[in-house]
């Protein structure tokens, strides 16, 4: 199926170093520094690598990137609440509000009639919007961009139902594994819909290089 999407294998390793570095170091980080006593310690380091690889995807692609920008705030945001606060499930089940503020902010887009979904697929693939983004792909991205609001709020339920009924330790596992393994699972469901859309509206097969394209540069 993956080499179907046009998503070669250095790919493949490419999106699984990207969740160790991005999911599960952050809260492996976090976690071990709890077990040392210190929520401070355990916050910096846990917070303090999520922001190391935000500040270096600025710098790698040289723009300031909305999607970034938001996530370094984010992360600023959830560390200081979590200090100010003294509790470490605030900053353990941050993500309950990271997908509740996505979610709501993808219903928005589709209320109001300007769906996001086609404008985050243009800035990933950047030269290559125009080749890419044909009608019938947009129009599918439109119907992906609902689909994705209802997945992130359906996801900050079930943390926060996970957050409310489980031990810290096992919830980072779930939180973990409900991050980007289930994102990177929604992403090639995605591409798998918007080629199957474009194969019925035009009658032909797209080409291998448009998807490996989008996949590429989300692996990059």
């Amino acid at each position: 199926m993956l080499r179907e999407l046009g998503l070669s294998g250095r790919d493949t390793w490419k999106l699984i170093r990207r969740f160790v570095s991005a999911a599960a170091v952050p809260s492996l980080l976090f976690y071990f520094g709890l077990r040392q006593g210190s929520l401070a310690a355990a916050v910096g380091a846990g917070g303090g690598w999520a922001a190391f690889l935000q500040v270096h995807a600025l710098i790698r692609y040289r723009l300031l990137d909305p999607v970034v920008l938001y996530g370094l705030v984010f992360t600023a945001g959830q560390v200081a609440v979590t200090l100010a606060a003294n509790s470490p499930a605030i900053f353990a089940g941050s993500g309950v509000a990271e997908n509740l503020i996505d979610g709501l902010g993808l219903l928005g887009s589709v209320a109001i009639g300007r769906p996001l979904l086609p404008s985050v697929v243009d800035r990933i693939i950047r030269q290559h919007a125009q080749a890419v983004l044909t009608l019938p792909v947009r129009a599918a991205l439109g119907r992906l961009t609902l689909a994705w609001a209802v997945g992130c709020l359906a996801r900050a339920v079930g943390l926060y139902v996970a957050l409310t009924r489980m031990a810290l330790g096992p919830f980072l596992v779930v939180n973990t594994l409900a991050g980007w393994p289930l994102t990177a699972v929604g992403v090639l469901a995605s591409v798998a819909y918007v080629g199957a859309q474009t194969r019925r509206a035009v009658r032909v097969r797209p080409t291998r290089r448009s998807l490996r394209t989008c996949l590429g540069r989300l692996a990059a």
